[in-house]
């Protein structure tokens, strides 16, 4: 029996390298005859045509800037340190010489805090796309070798596609960023007025546990619609934090407009027990993809007290006074959906 396992095995990895040829691998490429390294020689040739090529010290030099330079900005990506390894490609150069002129233009500090932004964005993408074969496939270990590198060259030819097509959607993106922008005025030290608003699910933990499958689409469903509810009333949708969703508007009516559609839309669906909001308009400071300040704050306290069903907004109008964690003062609000218990400010 251990015989006949060792003759599949071994005609399996016989099949599975004669398709990696077949894709136009050479042998000397597959050195290491591991089904590991077999996936990994066809994703190289069918995303890159080949392996990396260059070294840290050949890319500073074909860029014109300083080794330690390249490795730095390496590192800012999200990459371990190169040293002296081939892990670039011709087509990384360019790159480097951007993030100096950059750095040229607006200073280290700021083009650092850009760089890592870049690099946490495109990992995020690349993550979700690679999630797309076990939560479709399952594990695909468990499948034939062979069905293995299939797989793996049509999804990789898709990733390719995707790569080649992200240049014209950042075109969009940042023509909607700019426009955004456009919204409002900065002060001298960098902070912009807006409307900061958070959605959260309630008792999402007890449902998730007693279902996760089911709890895990009703959240998909929910960020759908959370996205579709905040674009198209001009905001920009920050974050998903767990089961909970951040998002800005210029004012804080689309704000409020926003967190009644989601908790609206929560409560009619047949498997989220609910949802409350919080919002709150001030100064904040947007960097690396997030935005900071002690507006953004409030209105994070403010959802996590506010009753289920009800939107709790900071409103120098309002006709309540609460105490909230962290802030000092007593936070004037008015509560828009039912009403419920509220934190009173000590006497």
């Amino acid at each position: 029996m251990t015989a006949m396992r060792h003759d599949l095995r071994m005609s399996d990895e016989s099949a599975a390298r004669d398709y990696v040829r077949g894709l136009g691998v050479s042998d000397d490429v597959l050195a290491d005859d591991s089904p590991a390294g077999l996936v990994t020689s066809t994703l190289d040739h069918v995303l890159w045509g080949g392996p990396p090529n260059l070294t840290a010290a050949q890319v500073a030099d074909r860029a014109g800037i300083g080794e330690a330079h390249v490795r730095r900005v390496w590192r800012l990506l999200g990459f371990p340190d190169p040293e002296d390894r081939t892990v670039f490609f011709p087509a990384d150069v360019e790159m480097f010489r951007v993030q100096a002129d950059g750095a040229g233009l607006f200073g280290d500090v700021p083009v650092e805090h850009m760089t890592r932004a870049v690099g946490a964005a495109t990992r995020n993408l690349i993550e979700a796309t690679l999630a797309l074969m076990p939560e479709s496939y399952g594990d695909v270990r468990e499948l034939p070798l062979v069905d293995q590198l299939q797989l793996s060259s049509s999804a990789s030819q898709l990733l390719r596609r995707l790569i080649d097509s992200v240049p014209a959607l950042l075109v969009h993106q940042a023509r909607e960023a700019a426009a955004f922008a456009a919204t409002a005025t900065f002060t001298r030290t960098g902070q912009r007025p807006l409307a900061i608003g958070f959605c959260d699910l309630v008792s999402s933990t007890a449902m998730t546990n007693a279902s996760p499958e089911t709890m895990a689409l009703a959240v998909t469903e929910f960020e759908k619609h959370a996205t579709d509810a905040v674009v198209i009333r001009g905001g920009r949708l920050v974050k998903f934090v767990g089961d909970e969703v951040m998002f800005a508007t210029p004012a804080l009516p689309e704000t409020i407009e926003i967190a009644l559609d989601l908790v609206d839309w929560v409560a009619e669906d047949d498997h989220l027990a609910g949802a409350r909001a919080g919002g709150a308009h001030g100064l904040v400071t947007t960097r690396d993809g997030d935005i900071y300040g002690a507006s953004v704050n409030l209105a994070s306290r403010l959802a996590s007290i506010a009753p289920p069903g009800a939107i709790l907004v900071a409103d120098d109008t309002g006709d309540e006074t609460i105490a909230v964690q962290g802030f000092d003062e007593p936070i004037r609000v008015r509560t828009i959906g039912p009403a419920g218990p509220l934190p009173r400010p000590s006497v």
